[in-house]
């Protein structure tokens, strides 16, 4: 009875396991698409309001929730603290907010683009480096795509078959 319970507990980890990995996989894609939202949500305020920068962040963050809120609200604690340069204060948010994501290298790369020309020019040249960066968003949101159809089913299909093949061997 013991050892049933047991195995049944094994199978059951090992499955959840599998899934959690697969859950991983799937907010990759999340946090993308909510960074794209935000860097159009941006590029707009710019555009049309022609606010400072700091000023259209503490609006779009007192509106914004999860990481992209928590990325304005950590750039203007910096602003406020620091005399760095925007990238600087940029790359710092976007390294302590996503630093324990499950982003790829790339990911994280394209992240920092946005600071390396928020208030650097006018706003026609930041509209293009924001449809730049809008492009780039949309490559690395079509690789986690591919990658929910592939490996997001191959981890939790790999947990469970782990799990059954566990317990068949301890049985």
């Amino acid at each position: 009875m013991v050892k049933a319970a047991g195995l049944v507990f094994l199978f059951i980890g090992s499955s959840l396991i599998g899934f959690m990995k697969s859950a991983e996989i799937k907010k990759r894609k999340n946090l993308l698409e909510d960074y794209k939202e935000l860097i159009l949500q941006i590029s707009t305020r710019i555009g049309y309001f022609k606010e400072p920068i700091p000023v259209i962040f503490r609006e779009i963050a007192d509106q914004r929730e999860g990481q992209t809120g928590q990325l304005l609200k950590c750039w203007l604690l910096y602003y406020e603290i620091s005399q760095e340069r925007i990238d600087e204060m940029w790359n710092k948010a976007v390294k302590d907010v996503y630093e324990s994501e499950p982003l790829s290298f790339t990911d994280k790369q394209v992240l920092m683009k946005c600071g390396s020309f928020l208030g650097q020019s006018d706003y026609e040249n930041q509209k293009k480096h924001f449809d730049m960066l809008n492009h780039q968003l949309d490559t690395q949101i079509n690789d986690a795509d591919e990658a929910i159809r592939t490996k997001g089913r191959m981890y939790s299909k790999m947990g469970v078959c782990m799990g059954a093949l566990i317990a068949i061997t301890l049985i």
